[in-house]
């Protein structure tokens, strides 16, 4: 059975993307109605590539989106007798480009969607004895999202320590004061260093593991490796994020990930936290600090969310959450005034 896909193309891609996964079959034939912005956005390319439906594609249809006459005729140019099914989805595109699709496939006995902006099922709109909505079993995941825009994502993974632990090591940390932040600000200068370290060669490191009872994966116990040290240091804040997120929102694994990079067209941004939730991408930048004179940290979450949302559009979501105090000075108003313009929210976990 020869069935045909027919999607309108707007800006936003999720719609249609999701359609394709939850109704292809074996196949299936494609039909994109697009118009030359879409086109140079590069929308219908970025679905294709997503399904890799190149040789299973129709000639698009690419006019006008304000032209109810050029999409009608490019119509009617084309023979949709052949095709036993036709399914269309008006999620996206302009009203006029919605209204011709619709009523032109209606004279094919197509089966017509409409996806909300949750992407928590569809509503058939026509025909009218199939009316309602309709679940979506098959739904998208975060990759596949972020592939669909063209960006590679990369990394990403726990450390395989459980909540309970890190919110003990939450707690001691707010509490720290001298002698453990030097030993944790010297620690940091060996973030990135893929040699496992000595701890004999930190002054104090052995009774800090002790203290915060560290399950060390050195059965020795005398070196440490440069994936705890970034555990110690800064990355146990992401998790304790990831965990939070992911249990408020009811995420599955697919759908949440933690130190990914994504990367487009050679440039590349890491993300502390990235999750698709609605429909929507959402970042959030975990800082246990930010840096009160350079301001640094922020212009560098700044410039990521900048990149994000030139290629996701108005579908990205930004945070920063961080255990620094706006009450107490700890970062400079004109920062926080100048994030808010591109970040959704600033949070200080630390005033909670």
């Amino acid at each position: 059975m020869r069935n045909l896909i027919v999607c309108v193309l707007g800006y936003r891609m999720v719609p249609n993307i999701q359609f394709i996964k939850e109704r292809r079959t074996a196949g299936a034939y494609y039909l994109f109605i697009s118009n030359p912005e879409m086109e140079k956005q590069g929308i219908r390319e970025y679905i294709k590539k997503a399904f890799d439906i190149e040789r299973n594609e129709l000639p698009p249809v690419v006019v006008d989106r304000y032209s109810a006459k050029d999409l009608e005729d490019e119509l009617m140019k084309r023979d949709f007798e052949k095709f036993n099914k036709i399914l269309v989805n008006i999620s996206e595109g302009t009203p006029i480009m919605v209204n011709v699709t619709m009523e032109f496939f209606k004279d094919f006995a197509a089966d017509i969607f409409f996806i909300p902006d949750t992407i928590e099922y569809m509503i058939q709109v026509f025909p009218k004895r199939k009316r309602g909505e309709v679940k979506i079993k098959n739904k998208i995941g975060l990759e596949e999202y972020v592939t669909s825009y063209g960006m590679e994502m990369r990394g990403g993974g726990l450390s395989g320590l459980p909540f309970g632990y890190i919110l003990k090591y939450l707690k001691l940390y707010i509490a720290y004061e001298g002698p453990h932040w030097r030993l944790l600000t010297n620690l940091r200068n060996y973030r990135y260093r893929r040699l496992k370290q000595k701890i004999s060669a930190f002054a104090g490191l052995d009774e800090f593991l002790e203290e915060i009872e560290f399950p060390l994966a050195d059965w020795s116990g005398e070196f440490i490796s440069g994936e705890e040290i970034c555990f110690l240091t800064g990355d146990w804040f992401e998790e304790f994020v990831y965990y939070r997120v992911k249990d408020e929102f009811g995420l599955s694994a697919d759908n949440i990930r933690t130190g990914v990079t994504l990367t487009k067209e050679g440039t590349m941004n890491e993300f502390d936290v990235i999750f698709f939730y609605n429909g929507i991408i959402y970042t959030i930048e975990c800082k246990t600090s930010i840096k009160n004179k350079e301001g640094n940290i922020m212009t560098d979450t700044i410039y990521k969310v900048k990149a994000l949302q030139n290629n996701l559009g108005y579908y990205s979501d930004s945070n920063i959450f961080t255990l620094s105090s706006r009450e107490n000075g700890d970062v400079r108003k004109e920062h926080i005034e100048r994030g808010l313009l591109f970040i959704s929210t600033y949070i200080a976990v630390k005033t909670f």
